[in-house]
């Protein structure tokens, strides 16, 4: 049998399949270069398939390809969602058929270690931050403060936008300025501070009066 032959049945024993790191080790004798130009040609000749990307990409003989087909398209991750070269490789490690997996089971200790309100998973330092992030700042504050503040940043923002149609100069943080503390932008004309004052005037008269 041939060396290439010998690496290919390899391939073949493997339920699951190997990825190039597996192959290597099994067969230490041979270069990188030469098995990947192997498994290309064997690709190219029909014999082996490939799934998954990056470190995870895994080469199955075609006649245990079909495992991994089972998956109907609805199953696969959307491939129009971008994903980072580290979920990439998660996404074609889950993609693998069961048995190309590896098994990892749980840490029994961990959990029985854990005593309710006497013992924490995470850190002290872990569990303060996350605290102050989810902690909202105007809890306290009358009911309707949060929305009255959306409205009062989609009234800027439409001011700016419906200005900025007509050639308004004015940037968002100058409208931001004149609408909220009346202070008029230097260097502008009196006629695009105007515009803007019209357009947060048409804007409010167009609000619902419950709000």
């Amino acid at each position: 049998m041939s060396t290439a032959n010998a690496r290919l049945e390899s391939i073949r024993n493997a339920s699951g399949g190997l990825m190039l790191a597996e192959l290597l080790a099994q067969h230490p004798d041979v270069a990188r270069r030469t098995a990947q130009r192997w498994i290309s040609q064997w690709i190219d000749g029909g014999q082996v398939t490939a799934i998954g990307e990056g470190r995870a990409r895994r080469y199955l003989a075609v006649r245990t390809a079909a495992i991994a087909a089972s998956a109907t398209e609805e199953d696969l991750f959307p491939s129009y969602i971008p994903l980072s070269a580290d979920s990439r490789d998660i996404v074609a490690y889950i993609d693998q058929p069961p048995e190309a997996r590896k098994p990892v089971g749980y840490q029994r200790d961990f959990l029985d270690a854990y005593r309710p309100n006497v013992t924490w998973y995470l850190s002290e330092s872990l569990r303060r931050q996350l605290q102050k992030m989810g902690k909202t700042a105007q809890a306290d504050a009358p009911a309707g403060t949060y929305s009255k503040a959306i409205l009062n940043r989609l009234l800027i923002d439409l001011s700016w936008a419906s200005s900025h149609l007509e050639g308004n100069t004015y940037s968002r943080l100058d409208t931001r300025e004149l609408i909220e503390h009346g202070k008029v932008a230097q260097g502008k004309a009196t006629i695009e501070t105007q515009m803007i004052l019209n357009h947060k005037t048409a804007i409010k008269s167009r609000r619902p009066r419950h709000v």
